[in-house]
């Protein structure tokens, strides 16, 4: 794949991922007990009672790892000659989207396997798989956890300043992938302690999401530049 199309490839893909998500969100939000974090004993009959929902929901958020890891690594080549630490980004991006991978496949799992089993078991097997649903929910929390910090919390702001070096976005792209980064990253960890905090993190998502779309119009329009062109924009005179 030449640098071009996959360059291309990036742009869209930042695009996708957005879409993707957004259309997660949507079909998720038709089984409420789970987005309002409710316990096992109250997900798993609502998932189960929709799993066709669920089912499409899970598989929707599968493919968004693949794209953001396409984003990632096309972006971090795309910089390279910013320095070697826009490999870190593209890693954070690759390694945010396995978090996301992971948190599919256990959505996938509960409603194939778990939330049949609960509903059909009684009395003390109900209870252990009400207590595994939960435990698994909890993984999946910290999964949720993980994907924030590596994608808003080190991918975005280490683009961000790479984008910014490079002459390829303006501050204001900057700022938002710095709003990302604190607010939709790193606040992520301390979202279970307060309902306020966890509102903030929404506001951080926001951002991150404008961050991803803005990130593939620049993608799109800007000319594949040559190594030359590239150490150009990005070196700095020498006195």
């Amino acid at each position: 794949m030449g640098q071009g199309t996959l360059q291309k490839a990036s742009a869209v893909s930042s695009v996708l991922y957005v879409a993707f998500v957004a259309a997660f969100i949507v079909l998720a939000s038709m089984i409420p007990e789970v987005l309002e974090g409710e316990s096992a004993a109250e997900f798993l009959p609502a998932v189960d009672e929709d799993q066709a929902i669920a089912v499409a929901a899970g598989w929707t958020l599968a493919i968004a790892p693949l794209l953001i890891a396409l984003v990632g690594l096309g972006l971090a080549y795309w910089l390279r000659d910013t320095g070697p630490v826009i490999w870190i980004a593209g890693l954070a991006f690759v390694g945010g989207g396995f978090s996301i991978l992971y948190r599919a496949f256990m959505w996938v799992a509960m409603t194939y396997e778990l939330a049949p089993a609960y509903v059909e078991a009684e009395g003390a097997s109900q209870e252990a798989l009400a207590v595994v649903g939960d435990t698994l929910a909890t993984f999946t929390l910290g999964a949720d956890m993980v994907g924030a910090v590596l994608i808003p919390g080190v991918g975005v702001p280490l683009f961000s300043i790479a984008l910014r070096r490079a002459s390829a976005a303006g501050p204001w792209l900057l700022w938002i992938g710095l709003i990302a980064a604190l607010v939709g990253g790193w606040l992520t960890l301390l979202a279970p302690l307060s309902g306020t905090i966890e509102l903030l993190t929404f506001v951080g998502f926001i951002a991150f999401i404008v961050w991803m779309v803005c990130v593939g119009a620049i993608l799109w329009r800007a000319p594949s530049p040559s190594g030359a062109e590239r150490r150009a924009a990005t070196s700095s005179p020498r006195g």
